[in-house]
Parts: C-alpha cells; structure tokens; sequence
C-alpha cells in the first residue's frame, strides 16, 4: 500500500508540473468525487478500505437491523473540497463527530442519558490499492488529453 501511495504521489507531481492550475482544479475534483464514490461503495458493502469487512452490531433489540452507517454514504453527508493542490473527502460540520467515533473506535453515549458505549472501529474513508489504480489511470488520462494539440 505504501508503494501505491508513493507512485500515486509521483504521477500527482508530474500532473502539477503539467497541468494549469485551472486542469490540476478540475483533476482534483474529479479525484474527490471518485474517492467519494468509492468510499460510498464501501459504506454500503460494510468493508474497510482494506477489503476487510466491519465487525457486526452487538446484540440488541430486534428493532435495530440492517446495515450500519448508510446515512453517511449521501453526497451531502460525505463532502469533497478541492483546490489546484489537494482533493479532500470527508465528514463536515455536525456529522463529523459522530463519524469520527465510529471510524475510530471512540466512546459515547448511546443516547444523551444512556450509558458510555466504546464502539467498534469501522474505517469509513480510505484510499485502496484499486482506488489508488483509478486515480493513477484518470493522471494519466488527463496529462495524455493536455498534451495532445
């Protein structure tokens, strides 16, 4: 994995160097919106970035089933910046917190009198190796359409 973070940083500064600042804003648009999706995906599979699959809820009432965490996977949940220089994918605002807690495993109160609750690590943004693929394939892309008159 750290390889693929390594190539991915070089073929990012090869796109600095190539692109103008207004193509590199557009690039790294598209790189959070991809991130965004593919992270999504994972949400709804229930898989880490690493390909490794959450733990499953604790035993509770029968009136708590399905899936963990699907709200977070809205676009207007899991929000994308970009500049020139960086794409960033993440959780804003109110959400951030409670995200925070579930991607790291952090204690909370299951509700505002109940009990402190350590909850489970479930990793919700990442890049993987197949992510860091795409990304390198859309570089690519991107500096073989600049070059081309």
């Amino acid at each position: 994995m750290a390889d693929d973070i390594t190539d991915l940083d070089r073929a990012l500064k090869a796109a600095a160097v190539a692109l103008s600042a207004e193509a590199r804003a557009k690039l790294m648009r598209d790189i959070g919106k991809l991130l965004r999706k593919a992270n999504a995906a994972r949400i709804t599979r229930q898989v880490s970035p690493d390909g490794q699959a959450w733990a499953p809820r604790r035993h509770q009432s029968h009136s708590i089933k399905g899936k963990m965490l699907t709200g977070y996977r809205k676009a207007s949940i899991m929000r994308t910046k970009a500049t020139p220089t960086e794409a960033e994918i993440g959780f804003f605002g109110p959400v951030s917190r409670r995200a925070r807690i579930h991607a790291e495993g952090l204690p909370d109160r299951v509700s505002a009198k109940g009990p402190i609750v350590k909850y489970t690590a479930r990793p919700l943004i990442g890049i993987s190796a197949d992510d860091a693929e795409k990304i390198r394939a859309l570089i690519l892309d991107r500096l073989s359409s600049s070059i081309e008159v």
